[in-house]
């Protein structure tokens, strides 16, 4: 179901994801290696016509070679809107951004700096310039009002919470 804000704000939830390009230190759903059956899954949509999923979970879903099957086979099931939860690290593939924001409704982003310090401690990865590229490619496809930032606050991030929140009106007016 949208919301009056055209959110959705019912939606199975679909753990698409079996890998992950980070390594969070805050992840409280770290991937497993397996991811739920798509088959499986498809046939639950299609007998409870769910028309919204969120794909998320157990992992990062645009890091599986199965993230646009998944949508394909949830969408001959019946679904019409998506929702990704994504670290956007994918999307800084120009090609990737472009058919995911063709396929998805709405992105929540998990974003847990604003600066490449605090990502690194976040994420413990170097992919900070990545996932802005990835916000910046959704920007320019004309998605701004389709992206959610997720800012989970944690002991190496809470001090910049002020830059944080300058950062993101700069980059993400909308």
């Amino acid at each position: 179901m949208k919301t009056r804000s055209g959110w959705i704000s019912e939606q199975l939830c679909v753990q698409a994801a079996r890998t992950c390009n980070l390594y969070c230190v805050y992840c409280q759903n770290p991937p497993t290696g397996e991811s739920a059956e798509k088959g499986k899954t498809a046939a639950l949509v299609k007998k409870r016509g769910v028309k919204a999923v969120s794909l998320e979970g157990g992992g990062e879903p645009t890091a599986s070679p199965e993230f646009f099957d998944w949508i394909r086979t949830l969408k001959a099931s019946g679904v019409t809107n998506f929702m990704l939860s994504t670290n956007a690290v994918a999307l800084s593939d120009p090609e990737f951004c472009r058919k995911a924001g063709k396929a998805v409704d709405y992105f929540t982003v998990n974003f847990p700096a604003s600066d490449p310090e605090t990502y690194q401690k976040a994420t413990r990865s170097v992919k900070f310039g990545l996932a802005v590229k990835g916000l910046e490619n959704l920007k320019a496809l004309g998605a701004e009002n389709k992206i959610r930032l997720f800012h989970i606050v944690f002991r190496d991030n809470y001090r910049r919470l002020p830059a944080f929140a300058d950062w993101v009106i700069k980059n993400l007016p909308g």
